[in-house]
Protein backbone atom coordinates (compact mmCIF):
# COMPACT_ATOMS: atom_id res chain seq x y z
CA UNK A 1 0.00 0.00 0.00
CA UNK A 2 1.14 3.54 -0.75
CA UNK A 3 -0.06 6.67 1.01
CA UNK A 4 -0.22 10.00 -0.78
CA UNK A 5 -2.62 12.80 -1.67
CA UNK A 6 -4.78 11.65 1.28
CA UNK A 7 -5.63 8.45 -0.58
CA UNK A 8 -4.64 4.82 -0.26
CA UNK A 9 -3.75 2.90 -3.39
CA UNK A 10 -3.06 -0.78 -3.91
CA UNK A 11 0.02 -0.92 -6.09
CA UNK A 12 0.65 -3.89 -8.34
CA UNK A 13 3.65 -5.18 -10.27
CA UNK A 14 3.74 -5.41 -14.07
CA UNK A 15 6.09 -7.02 -16.57
CA UNK A 16 7.80 -5.04 -19.31
CA UNK A 17 5.21 -4.02 -21.90
CA UNK A 18 7.65 -4.55 -24.79
CA UNK A 19 9.27 -7.92 -24.03
CA UNK A 20 7.20 -9.20 -21.05
CA UNK A 21 10.31 -9.69 -18.95
CA UNK A 22 9.93 -9.44 -15.18
CA UNK A 23 13.60 -8.53 -14.72
CA UNK A 24 14.33 -4.88 -14.05
CA UNK A 25 16.52 -2.60 -11.99
CA UNK A 26 15.69 0.56 -10.09
CA UNK A 27 16.62 3.83 -11.79
CA UNK A 28 15.12 6.29 -9.32
CA UNK A 29 12.26 6.89 -6.91
CA UNK A 30 9.76 9.74 -6.98
CA UNK A 31 6.77 10.28 -4.69
CA UNK A 32 7.32 6.76 -3.33
CA UNK A 33 7.05 5.22 -6.79
CA UNK A 34 9.82 3.15 -8.39
CA UNK A 35 10.96 3.98 -11.93
CA UNK A 36 12.71 0.91 -13.34
CA UNK A 37 14.54 -0.15 -16.50
CA UNK A 38 13.92 -3.55 -18.10
CA UNK A 39 17.12 -5.61 -17.97
CA UNK A 40 16.25 -7.38 -21.25
CA UNK A 41 15.18 -4.55 -23.60
CA UNK A 42 15.90 -1.30 -21.73
CA UNK A 43 12.31 -0.02 -21.52
CA UNK A 44 11.71 2.40 -18.61
CA UNK A 45 8.43 2.28 -16.68
CA UNK A 46 6.72 2.64 -13.31
CA UNK A 47 6.75 -0.58 -11.28
CA UNK A 48 4.77 -1.23 -9.15
CA UNK A 49 2.04 1.22 -10.09
CA UNK A 50 -1.45 2.36 -9.14
CA UNK A 51 -4.46 0.51 -10.60
CA UNK A 52 -5.98 1.74 -13.85
CA UNK A 53 -9.23 2.73 -12.12
CA UNK A 54 -7.35 5.10 -9.81
CA UNK A 55 -5.35 6.65 -12.67
CA UNK A 56 -8.46 7.12 -14.85
CA UNK A 57 -10.23 8.79 -11.96
CA UNK A 58 -7.50 11.44 -11.82
CA UNK A 59 -8.27 12.46 -15.40
CA UNK A 60 -12.02 12.40 -14.88
CA UNK A 61 -11.64 14.65 -11.83
CA UNK A 62 -9.32 17.03 -13.77
CA UNK A 63 -6.36 16.35 -11.46
CA UNK A 64 -4.12 14.91 -14.19
CA UNK A 65 -3.69 16.69 -17.54
CA UNK A 66 -5.94 19.49 -16.24
CA UNK A 67 -8.21 21.45 -18.55
CA UNK A 68 -6.74 24.88 -17.71
CA UNK A 69 -3.28 23.71 -18.76
CA UNK A 70 -4.40 22.76 -22.28
CA UNK A 71 -6.78 25.73 -22.53
CA UNK A 72 -3.84 28.10 -22.03
CA UNK A 73 -1.76 26.18 -24.58
CA UNK A 74 -4.23 26.73 -27.43
CA UNK A 75 -2.23 29.34 -29.35
CA UNK A 76 1.03 27.43 -29.01
CA UNK A 77 -0.67 24.17 -29.96
CA UNK A 78 -2.36 25.72 -32.97
CA UNK A 79 0.93 27.08 -34.33
CA UNK A 80 2.61 23.74 -33.70
CA UNK A 81 -0.13 21.74 -35.42
CA UNK A 82 -0.22 24.05 -38.43
CA UNK A 83 3.48 23.30 -38.94
CA UNK A 84 2.86 19.60 -38.32
CA UNK A 85 0.12 19.49 -40.96
CA UNK A 86 2.53 20.92 -43.50
CA UNK A 87 4.55 17.76 -42.91
CA UNK A 88 1.50 15.48 -42.75
CA UNK A 89 0.32 16.84 -46.10
CA UNK A 90 3.39 15.35 -47.78
CA UNK A 91 2.09 11.87 -46.91
CA UNK A 92 -1.70 12.32 -46.61
CA UNK A 93 -3.30 15.43 -48.09
CA UNK A 94 -6.86 14.30 -47.27
CA UNK A 95 -8.77 11.59 -45.43
CA UNK A 96 -10.29 10.62 -42.09
CA UNK A 97 -8.36 11.63 -38.97
CA UNK A 98 -8.49 10.30 -35.41
CA UNK A 99 -6.93 12.44 -32.71
CA UNK A 100 -6.51 10.13 -29.72
CA UNK A 101 -6.08 12.41 -26.71
CA UNK A 102 -7.68 15.50 -28.24
CA UNK A 103 -7.41 17.79 -25.18
CA UNK A 104 -9.21 21.03 -26.13
CA UNK A 105 -9.30 20.13 -29.83
CA UNK A 106 -6.53 22.23 -31.39
CA UNK A 107 -5.23 19.43 -33.64
CA UNK A 108 -8.73 18.55 -34.87
CA UNK A 109 -9.57 22.20 -35.47
CA UNK A 110 -6.57 22.59 -37.77
CA UNK A 111 -7.37 19.27 -39.48
CA UNK A 112 -10.97 20.31 -40.08
CA UNK A 113 -9.94 23.67 -41.52
CA UNK A 114 -7.65 21.86 -43.95
CA UNK A 115 -10.45 19.65 -45.22
CA UNK A 116 -9.81 16.43 -43.29
CA UNK A 117 -12.72 14.54 -41.70
CA UNK A 118 -11.87 14.86 -38.02
CA UNK A 119 -12.76 12.61 -35.06
CA UNK A 120 -11.39 12.73 -31.54
CA UNK A 121 -11.28 10.84 -28.23
CA UNK A 122 -10.51 12.59 -24.94
CA UNK A 123 -10.69 11.26 -21.37
CA UNK A 124 -10.88 14.65 -19.60
CA UNK A 125 -14.60 15.59 -19.53
CA UNK A 126 -13.97 19.35 -19.33
CA UNK A 127 -11.65 19.34 -22.34
CA UNK A 128 -13.97 17.11 -24.37
CA UNK A 129 -16.97 19.32 -23.57
CA UNK A 130 -15.07 22.47 -24.55
CA UNK A 131 -14.03 21.00 -27.92
CA UNK A 132 -17.57 19.83 -28.66
CA UNK A 133 -19.53 22.82 -27.43
CA UNK A 134 -17.21 25.72 -28.24
CA UNK A 135 -15.49 24.43 -31.38
CA UNK A 136 -18.15 22.10 -32.76
CA UNK A 137 -15.78 19.15 -33.02
CA UNK A 138 -16.66 15.45 -33.07
CA UNK A 139 -15.03 14.27 -29.86
CA UNK A 140 -16.02 11.27 -27.75
CA UNK A 141 -15.32 11.29 -24.03
CA UNK A 142 -13.58 8.30 -22.47
CA UNK A 143 -10.88 5.69 -23.05
CA UNK A 144 -10.26 4.54 -26.62
CA UNK A 145 -11.15 0.89 -25.95
CA UNK A 146 -14.70 1.94 -25.04
CA UNK A 147 -15.44 2.82 -28.66
CA UNK A 148 -15.90 0.57 -31.68
CA UNK A 149 -14.58 2.08 -34.87
CA UNK A 150 -14.67 0.18 -38.15
CA UNK A 151 -11.60 -1.76 -39.22
CA UNK A 152 -9.46 -0.05 -41.87
CA UNK A 153 -11.31 3.24 -41.24
CA UNK A 154 -8.78 5.99 -40.45
CA UNK A 155 -6.22 7.44 -42.84
CA UNK A 156 -4.37 9.26 -40.05
CA UNK A 157 -4.09 8.65 -36.30
CA UNK A 158 -2.48 11.31 -34.12
CA UNK A 159 -1.39 10.62 -30.54
CA UNK A 160 0.13 13.73 -29.00
CA UNK A 161 1.56 13.23 -25.50
CA UNK A 162 -0.68 10.20 -24.96
CA UNK A 163 1.28 6.99 -25.22
CA UNK A 164 3.22 7.56 -22.00
CA UNK A 165 -0.11 7.65 -20.10
CA UNK A 166 -1.49 4.33 -21.35
CA UNK A 167 -1.65 1.30 -19.02
CA UNK A 168 -0.91 -1.08 -21.92
CA UNK A 169 0.61 0.89 -24.82
CA UNK A 170 1.38 -2.18 -26.95
CA UNK A 171 -2.22 -3.42 -26.89
CA UNK A 172 -3.52 0.07 -27.63
CA UNK A 173 -1.14 0.46 -30.57
CA UNK A 174 -2.33 -2.86 -31.98
CA UNK A 175 -5.90 -1.57 -31.65
CA UNK A 176 -4.92 1.57 -33.57
CA UNK A 177 -3.50 -0.66 -36.29
CA UNK A 178 -6.86 -2.41 -36.65
CA UNK A 179 -8.71 0.90 -36.96
CA UNK A 180 -6.33 2.24 -39.62
CA UNK A 181 -6.30 1.74 -43.36
CA UNK A 182 -3.35 0.03 -45.02
CA UNK A 183 -0.51 2.54 -45.32
CA UNK A 184 -2.39 4.82 -42.93
CA UNK A 185 -0.22 7.44 -41.25
CA UNK A 186 0.53 7.28 -37.51
CA UNK A 187 1.92 10.35 -35.73
CA UNK A 188 3.14 10.17 -32.12
CA UNK A 189 4.78 12.65 -29.77
CA UNK A 190 5.98 11.64 -26.33
CA UNK A 191 8.59 12.82 -23.81
CA UNK A 192 12.14 11.83 -24.73
CA UNK A 193 13.72 10.07 -21.75
CA UNK A 194 17.17 10.82 -23.15
CA UNK A 195 16.48 14.53 -22.63
CA UNK A 196 17.55 16.10 -19.36
CA UNK A 197 14.33 18.15 -19.28
CA UNK A 198 12.22 15.00 -19.37
CA UNK A 199 14.12 13.57 -16.42
CA UNK A 200 13.60 16.83 -14.48
CA UNK A 201 10.02 17.72 -15.39
CA UNK A 202 8.28 14.77 -17.04
CA UNK A 203 8.75 12.01 -14.47
CA UNK A 204 5.19 12.00 -13.10
CA UNK A 205 4.48 8.45 -11.84
CA UNK A 206 0.71 8.72 -11.57
CA UNK A 207 0.37 10.09 -15.12
CA UNK A 208 3.40 8.99 -17.10
CA UNK A 209 3.58 5.23 -16.70
CA UNK A 210 6.17 4.67 -19.47
CA UNK A 211 9.29 6.55 -20.63
CA UNK A 212 10.59 6.20 -24.17
CA UNK A 213 13.80 6.78 -26.06
CA UNK A 214 14.15 6.36 -29.82
CA UNK A 215 14.99 2.65 -29.56
CA UNK A 216 12.12 1.61 -27.29
CA UNK A 217 9.60 3.75 -29.16
CA UNK A 218 10.65 2.23 -32.47
CA UNK A 219 10.34 -1.26 -31.02
CA UNK A 220 6.83 -0.59 -29.70
CA UNK A 221 5.63 0.80 -33.03
CA UNK A 222 7.12 -2.07 -35.01
CA UNK A 223 5.66 -4.70 -32.66
CA UNK A 224 2.24 -3.15 -33.28
CA UNK A 225 2.57 -3.66 -37.05
CA UNK A 226 3.82 -0.29 -38.27
CA UNK A 227 6.84 0.76 -40.32
CA UNK A 228 8.69 3.75 -38.90
CA UNK A 229 9.33 6.53 -41.41
CA UNK A 230 11.35 8.64 -39.00
CA UNK A 231 11.88 9.38 -35.31
CA UNK A 232 13.44 12.65 -34.25
CA UNK A 233 13.89 14.76 -31.15
CA UNK A 234 12.00 18.07 -31.12
CA UNK A 235 12.12 21.14 -28.91
CA UNK A 236 9.06 22.34 -27.01
CA UNK A 237 7.73 25.85 -26.64
CA UNK A 238 6.39 26.30 -23.13
CA UNK A 239 3.77 28.82 -22.02
CA UNK A 240 4.29 30.30 -18.56
CA UNK A 241 0.53 30.90 -18.38
CA UNK A 242 -0.13 27.20 -19.02
CA UNK A 243 2.64 25.90 -16.77
CA UNK A 244 0.90 27.46 -13.76
CA UNK A 245 -1.77 24.77 -14.16
CA UNK A 246 0.53 21.88 -15.05
CA UNK A 247 0.51 18.97 -12.62
CA UNK A 248 4.31 19.30 -12.62
CA UNK A 249 4.24 22.74 -10.99
CA UNK A 250 0.79 23.55 -9.61
CA UNK A 251 1.35 21.83 -6.25
CA UNK A 252 4.93 23.05 -5.80
CA UNK A 253 5.14 26.10 -3.51
CA UNK A 254 8.50 27.21 -4.90
CA UNK A 255 7.15 27.34 -8.43
CA UNK A 256 3.99 29.08 -7.22
CA UNK A 257 6.19 31.86 -5.84
CA UNK A 258 8.18 31.94 -9.08
CA UNK A 259 5.03 32.31 -11.17
CA UNK A 260 3.80 35.11 -8.89
CA UNK A 261 7.13 36.89 -9.35
CA UNK A 262 6.89 36.53 -13.12
CA UNK A 263 3.36 37.94 -13.04
CA UNK A 264 4.59 40.84 -10.93
CA UNK A 265 7.25 41.58 -13.57
CA UNK A 266 4.64 41.27 -16.37
CA UNK A 267 6.35 38.15 -17.67
CA UNK A 268 3.57 35.70 -16.78
CA UNK A 269 2.37 35.41 -20.39
CA UNK A 270 5.82 34.74 -21.81
CA UNK A 271 6.59 31.71 -24.01
CA UNK A 272 9.95 29.94 -23.75
CA UNK A 273 11.63 27.48 -26.09
CA UNK A 274 14.11 25.05 -24.55
CA UNK A 275 16.64 23.57 -27.02
CA UNK A 276 16.97 20.15 -25.38
CA UNK A 277 14.76 17.95 -27.59
CA UNK A 278 12.37 17.23 -24.76
CA UNK A 279 9.95 15.35 -27.03
CA UNK A 280 10.16 12.64 -29.67
CA UNK A 281 8.17 12.93 -32.91
CA UNK A 282 7.40 9.78 -34.91
CA UNK A 283 5.84 9.28 -38.33
CA UNK A 284 4.99 5.66 -39.20
CA UNK A 285 2.72 3.81 -41.62
CA UNK A 286 0.61 0.71 -41.21
CA UNK A 287 2.19 -2.22 -43.04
Amino acid sequence: MLMGNNQTRDLFFVNCNLCQSSKNRLLLKKNNYRIVRCLDCGFVYINPRAPESYVCDLYKKNKSSPFNYYYNLRKIDRNRFEKLFSEINRYKSSGIVLDFGSATGSFLQVAKERGYLAHGVEVNPLAAAYARNMLGLDILEGAIDRFSYKEDFFDIVHMGDVIEHLPDPLSTMKLMNIFMKREGLLIITTPNFNSILTKIFQVKPEEHLYYFNKATLRKLIELAGFKVLFIKGIDKIKSIEALKFSSTFSSNNIFKLLFRALDYMYLGRMNIKFPFQEDLLVFAIKK
